[in-house]
């Protein structure tokens, strides 16, 4: 790209919220500060908790579940394309695998 811009996220998410199926137009890192969350994509089901984090590439097809009963606090940082969007929400969205 060109250009390139960095969207730094923190987050709390109530227990049994999940984010909308989305994709991200660059490279995200999820981190979880405390609570636990499941990342849901087409191939794979992350369980993560505090002190885990997975790198996902552009474009993944993915959302996140809160499965702690306090919540979940979180940061993410996505580096783009400043010429697109960070994120886009899926309306018809593939199957995602699940940790339940």
């Amino acid at each position: 790209a060109e250009k390139y811009t960095m969207r730094v996220q923190s987050s709390f998410l109530l227990p049994g919220a999940t984010t909308p199926v989305h994709t991200h137009s660059g490279t995200e890192a999820f981190y979880v500060v405390a609570g636990e969350q499941c990342m849901e994509t087409p191939e794979a089901a992350h369980r993560l908790g505090p002190g885990r984090s997975i790198v996902l590439p552009a474009d993944a097809v993915h959302l996140g579940r809160v499965t702690a009963p306090g919540g979940r606090r979180a940061l993410a940082l996505i580096v783009h394309d400043a010429s697109r969007p960070a994120s886009h929400d899926l309306v018809d969205a593939p199957r995602l695998a699940s940790c339940e």
